[in-house]
């Protein structure tokens, strides 16, 4: 079945990381506006039936853009390599996030 057909993921329990990379690759996203690109994160989740919550408070410090489940999900268009670690290293801290996807217009590898 293909992962765009709208309303056919119900359970967060099938949902992780992976599954969400692929979900997301199969669409065009808008990778200059961080706005932008966020509210088509969550036009994407939605039309897939996919609960999710936006975003989420974890700290005073911290506010990741979604939650589904146990995988966090940041949209990162701007900031340097350093900062965007920074912040993932926060956000795997924190016991609602077991997985971290990043989306981002910028190819960079992390430790």
């Amino acid at each position: 079945m293909k992962m765009g057909k709208p309303g056919w993921v119900n359970e967060t329990a099938m949902v992780n990381a992976e599954f969400l990379h692929k979900l997301l690759s199969e669409h065009r996203l808008p990778l200059s506006n961080e706005k932008a690109l966020q509210a088509a994160i969550g036009a994407i989740l939605a039309s897939n039936g996919i609960k999710h919550d936006r975003e989420v408070r974890l700290s005073n410090k911290d506010c990741i853009d979604f939650i589904v489940g146990n995988v966090g999900m940041e949209a990162k268009l701007k900031g340097s390599a350093v900062d965007i670690y920074k912040q993932c290293k926060r956000y795997c801290g924190y016991p609602e996030v077991k997985e971290l996807l990043i989306v981002t217009n910028r190819s960079m590898g992390l430790p």
